[in-house]
């Protein structure tokens, strides 16, 4: 499963944990988990970002200094 669809499903979960009808002390716990694998991901996702854009930019002056 992609890291987009997790967090898609993850975000799913959030709104549909209420209507669980679990005692009201497990909410706690339950959202705490979920934000953190809501927080991890993007994380993850922000870094895949980032090191796409720093190698293009780097390819791009590789072509540059080549030519």
């Amino acid at each position: 499963m992609s890291a987009e669809s997790t967090l898609i499903l993850a975000g799913v979960l959030v709104l549909l944990t209420r209507f669980l009808g679990l005692p009201s002390e497990w909410y706690v716990y339950i959202y705490s988990a979920l934000g953190i694998v809501i927080i991890s991901i993007g994380i993850m996702l922000h870094l895949r970002r980032s090191e796409r854009k720093a190698k293009r930019f780097t390819d791009e002056h590789t072509k540059e200094k080549d030519a």
